[in-house]
């Protein structure tokens, strides 16, 4: 049975507010993220101010995938708690796939745009959870199959062609070498 929560398409004033071409070009991730990240009060872990339904993550990826610039998603990419929105989006998804189905290919058309570095991909485990998320759809073979298929492919492409390549930080130690590099497998099959 649908709950009140899952029936509201609308977004909240100040999350379709941040949501614009306008304010996406500000290059503000903050402003969107704040809302959506898990917070820490006195120690204290707390949900996200918002926690979009199916309906309302969706006009959210559209609008990242629409309007939102390299830098913006590059912003996003380094601050470790906006990413983290997304490995919730990816377990939340994997949780009930059915329910999240029309999100799962823009959620990996954001990914494959967004320059995360290595060793958070890693840490997060964003390719394998990623990974995990397409085979279960491709196994119950629901009719977004193809969709979340090419979007997958899109992320796996733009990881092992931009990401792996240029084998981005997001710190860098004075005894950093290929040694610490991870390994495209460890990122994307673990």
């Amino acid at each position: 049975m649908p709950t009140a929560r899952s029936t509201v398409t609308t977004l909240p004033d100040d999350i379709a507010d941040v949501l614009t071409a306008a304010e996406l070009a500000r290059n503000r991730p903050i402003d969107l993220f704040r809302n959506l990240r898990t917070r820490t009060v006195k120690g204290e872990p707390l949900p996200p101010v918002f926690e979009p339904n199916p309906s309302q993550l969706l006009k959210i990826l559209n609008a990242l995938s629409r309007h939102a610039s390299k830098e913006y998603l590059r912003l996003m990419a380094d601050d470790e708690r906006y990413i983290a929105v997304f490995r919730a989006w990816l377990l939340q998804m994997s949780k009930n796939p059915q329910t999240w189905a029309k999100c799962i290919a823009p959620l990996f058309l954001v990914l494959s745009r967004t320059d995360i570095a290595v060793d958070v991909l890693a840490d997060l485990e964003i390719g394998r959870l990623a990974r995990a998320l397409k085979n279960t759809v491709v196994g119950l073979n629901f009719s977004v199959r193809g969709e979340v298929e090419d979007a997958y492919r899109e992320f796996q492409d733009w990881c092992k062609n931009t990401l792996f390549k240029r084998n981005r930080r997001s710190y860098v130690s004075s005894d950093e070498s290929d040694k610490d590099k991870p390994s495209e497998s460890m990122m994307m099959s673990k």
